[in-house]
């Protein structure tokens, strides 16, 4: 099953390596410069997903707990 989507995507990159080298400079120029910019995006995305900090369960349940509690304070001051 590995070794059917390893070739499916290996032929579906030389296929888009040949569309493109049949393409005009200048439109070839416009498709790099939007790979570039959807790679760019994708790395970022992942970068700040490996980088956001893990909360443990307990301490997500305290700050449900405590932002329930703000707002109940809140309603209760505002009757």
């Amino acid at each position: 099953m590995i070794e059917k989507s390893l070739a499916a995507a290996v032929l579906i990159m030389c296929l888009v390596v040949l569309v493109r080298m049949m393409l005009r400079p200048r439109l070839r120029a416009r498709v790099d410069r939007a790979v570039q910019r959807a790679w760019w995006w994708s790395r970022d995305a992942v970068t700040r997903l490996r980088r956001r900090p893990r909360v443990s369960s307990a301490d997500a349940q305290r700050q449900a707990r405590e932002a329930i509690e703000r707002a109940a304070r809140r309603k209760k001051n505002l009757h």
